[in-house]
């Protein structure tokens, strides 16, 4: 917050154990005075919010409405006043134009949408930009014991549409929330794609 020319924060899910007025509630008084679509009053000290879903945002909320609610315009609009929690933007820093790709990872939650987003992410990687950086809800792989990594195989399809339909030399680097820890992966090398799980 201390830098003035911070453009957003990028949330990587697990905002909220479960989607309830109480949690949302809790969440606004520990971060309201640092994110915008909190629903707390503004102050120019507050920064704008790009959140990905995690697993306890659709908890007792599975069509994510109340997340809706406290970051509103979130995602992409699907139509039918249903908004997903995906979306992309491009940042121009210099000459150079960075695609920000935001998508759920979690297919099985994801349910009958995970169509949707698969439509929509084939558009969202075409177009001209120089580099993109994505950010999944769930890592595609992890050494952390206790873990799961990539479960019900969402981000590997999610990484396969982006490689088909994209360039893999304009993806430096993939985002992913839900990891125990901190882990940096490089599967292709030094010049390759980085998995970063924080």
């Amino acid at each position: 917050i201390a830098v003035d020319d911070l453009s957003f924060i990028a949330l990587t899910g697990g905002l909220v154990g479960s989607s309830n007025t109480a949690a949302w509630q809790n969440f606004a008084s520990r971060w309201g005075d640092i994110v915008k679509g909190t629903q707390v009053s503004d102050n120019k000290a507050r920064r704008p919010v790009l959140p990905l879903v995690g697993s306890g945002e659709r908890v007792g909320d599975p069509d994510l409405k109340a997340m809706g609610h406290v970051f509103a315009g979130i995602g992409a609009d699907v139509g039918y006043a249903r908004v997903a929690p995906w979306t992309h933007f491009d940042l121009l820093s210099g000459q150079t134009r960075w695609r920000f790709v935001f998508v759920d990872s979690q297919k099985k939650r994801v349910g009958g949408r995970w169509a949707e987003q698969t439509r929509w992410l084939r558009e969202a990687v075409s177009g001209p930009y120089d580099r993109m950086l994505v950010f999944m809800s769930s890592p595609l792989v992890t050494l952390t014991a206790s873990e799961r990594y990539d479960p019900g195989g969402g981000a590997r399809e999610l990484l396969s549409i982006i490689e088909e339909d994209g360039e893999d030399l304009k993806r430096p680097v993939v985002f992913f929330g839900g990891a125990a820890t901190s882990e940096v992966f490089m599967p292709g090398g030094n010049f390759g794609t980085a998995f970063v799980n924080i």
